[in-house]
């Protein structure tokens, strides 16, 4: 596997500048055998002999993947790149954000042992900016440039769904077209957990879903 292509891939997973959590902005040792990227929303894992010559990273302990084996159950089903691109169309509308609608930031609930409670935070369609200029991260093969996304997605399989901002799926479907896949090989899937998708080499990806969200696309697969 292309080291460099790898490493740009692993950066797509980040925090991105303007967010409010350094430690997040460049991928770190998780001190577990893998290298990470991740924005606390999406994250790759990626065995560290893949990257033999990227010196010393921060290292960090990491519960990513912890968090999926918790709160996901197991799954093995795909879903056809193809497909799903075809999902993260143009969102019409005016130039606010049409998730915030505005407002810059929104309201998440988290799962914990004890239950569930609410954070607001920055909007993960706009980043924050109130915006509906896209995401950088989010860049559908074909064009040349951000696009702005649906809002919500819902993927329903066997009976069981969960619905993702546009933004976390198409960093996760990204990274796997980069990294030449045509379907995201899914592990572990829960309403509620992470979807958990494996891609060879020991590559892992997973991205939180949303809830409480009205879907603009449903997926069943």
């Amino acid at each position: 596997m292309d080291e460099k292509l790898l490493f740009e891939v692993i950066t797509t997973f980040c925090e991105l500048p303007n967010g409010d959590r350094d430690v997040l902005k460049t991928p770190y040792d998780g001190g577990d055998g893998y290298i990470y990227g991740t924005n606390g929303k999406v994250f790759i894992a990626v065995p560290k002999e893949l990257l033999p010559t990227k010196g010393q990273m921060p290292e960090r302990p990491s519960k990513a993947i912890m968090k999926v084996v918790k709160f996901a159950q197991d799954a093995d089903f795909e879903i056809p790149l193809k497909e799903l691109f075809k999902r993260l169309k143009k969102h019409p509308g005016d130039e606010r954000c049409p998730e915030c609608k505005g407002k810059k930031q929104v309201t998440w609930t988290y799962f914990a042992d004890d239950g569930s409670y609410m954070k607001q935070g920055d909007c993960p369609v706009c980043n924050g900016t109130g915006l509906a200029g896209g995401n950088p991260h989010t860049i559908v093969p074909g064009t040349d440039k951000p696009v702005n996304e649906l809002a919500c997605v819902k993927i329903k399989h066997g009976g069981v769904y969960a619905s993702f901002f546009a933004p976390v799926i198409a960093i996760v479907a990204n990274g796997a077209h980069l990294l030449g896949r045509t379907a995201l090989h899914v592990v572990r899937f829960s309403e509620t957990g992470c979807m958990l998708v494996t891609l060879p080499d020991g590559i892992f990806i997973g991205g939180m879903p949303c809830v409480n969200q009205v879907p603009d696309e449903v997926m069943e697969l």
